[in-house]
């Protein structure tokens, strides 16, 4: 999406304004985000697979979108950011793919996947 994006957490709804000022509403993507994260993780326990975490990200692609947030939702950085800055996201995201890596490393993952 390009324009301007508006993360209303009061109403969990996103906004976008694009560039000929007509506003248009999509349902929220962390509300999203964070519905298919539970799904995965009811999945693996399901298929007795690893517990393993799971990071929910909302990447914003085009690099000219500006994102806003109400003042008192300043969390919406935690979970929503543009593509580029993917690769130096907070270091917990690295030491949660490190466990994540550990985790697969130790189960009988690839038996399973196999079968």
């Amino acid at each position: 999406m390009k324009g301007i994006l508006y993360f209303d957490r009061k109403f969990n709804q996103l906004l976008r304004i694009d560039d000929s000022s007509k506003e248009t509403g999509f349902p929220d993507p962390i509300l999203q985000v964070n519905r298919q994260k539970s799904q995965l993780q009811y999945f693996l326990r399901k298929h007795n697979l690893p517990n393993v975490p799971v990071i929910p990200l909302v990447i914003i692609s085009y690099p000219s979108t500006i994102i806003k947030v109400t003042p008192d939702h300043k969390d919406v950085s935690q979970v929503v950011i543009h593509s580029g800055a993917l690769p130096y996201k907070d270091r917990k995201y690295i030491l949660e793919i490190s466990k994540l890596k550990e985790s697969i490393r130790n189960t009988d993952l690839e038996v399973y996947l196999s079968n």
